[in-house]
């Protein structure tokens, strides 16, 4: 009975690991843009965002003119985040999302539960 369970658990991890949207190959690309962006997320100043927003943890990293954005819901439940209308303002390339329709960078998002957004800010 427990060789059954482990095998078939063995199976289930490696459908996993095949499956493009799973937690495991989320963690592979967060991981891929921290070394991507190494100096930015080492060098760059945190810049807290919506900070008393209890559902959300929301943070900039700028490093000279480059500046990286990332928005994640602590809630099991829809939450909103208020970005700073500067940060809204320049383009934003998405460069990592757990979400099939990642959100619109604006003041006021809405992010399902749970979500986790990263976008690279276009400084002017």
């Amino acid at each position: 009975e427990m060789l059954r369970s482990l095998v078939g658990s063995e199976m289930c991890i490696r459908d996993r690991l095949k499956d493009p949207d799973s937690v495991f190959r989320f963690y592979q690309k967060a991981l891929a843009l921290r070394k991507t962006y190494a100096d930015i997320v080492q060098d760059g100043a945190f810049v807290p965002i919506d900070a008393q927003n209890r559902e959300v943890l929301a943070f900039a990293r700028r490093l000279g003119s480059r500046q990286l954005l990332v928005v994640c819901s602590l809630s099991p439940k829809p939450a909103r985040v208020k970005i700073p209308a500067e940060l809204c303002t320049g383009g934003a390339q998405l460069l990592l999302s757990n979400m099939e329709a990642p959100p619109a960078l604006t003041e006021t998002m809405r992010l399902a539960p749970c979500a986790s957004v990263v976008w690279e800010l276009c400084m002017d």
